[in-house]
């Protein structure tokens, strides 16, 4: 599994970057077919300055992708509610294939982050 973070011009710390992969490897453990995640995190200027901040998560599964989009006052709160959508998702996803969560379990590494 691939984990891309992109970022605005450095505008982001270390910590925050910890913080999202600690939060999206979980979830592509959750889900065994998560080939790429793509996290996206930029200001929106012309957006009132108090929820500017965007969080745009594509999730690349065989089969199709979950893409979430989400937008708040921090970064970090952006994130979090990405990925709860993302689980939501995620369960519904493979609800519909009629796979338990225990069936999709897989591992999954991060082979590259950017920043």
């Amino acid at each position: 599994m691939n984990i891309e973070i992109e970022t605005p011009l450095n505008r982001v710390t270390e910590e925050l970057i910890r913080y999202i992969t600690s939060k999206v490897v979980p979830f592509c453990h959750t889900v065994k077919e998560v080939s790429r995640a793509e996290i996206i995190l930029k200001d929106d200027e012309t957006m009132l300055v108090r929820e500017n901040k965007i969080c745009n998560i594509k999730i690349s599964i065989s089969g199709g992708n979950l893409t979430v989009l989400t937008r708040t006052e921090s970064f970090e709160k952006s994130v979090e509610e990405a990925i709860n959508e993302l689980y939501r998702l995620g369960k519904e996803q493979l609800k519909e294939k009629n796979i338990t969560p225990a069936k999709a379990a897989g591992a999954g590494k991060i082979l590259s982050t950017n920043n």
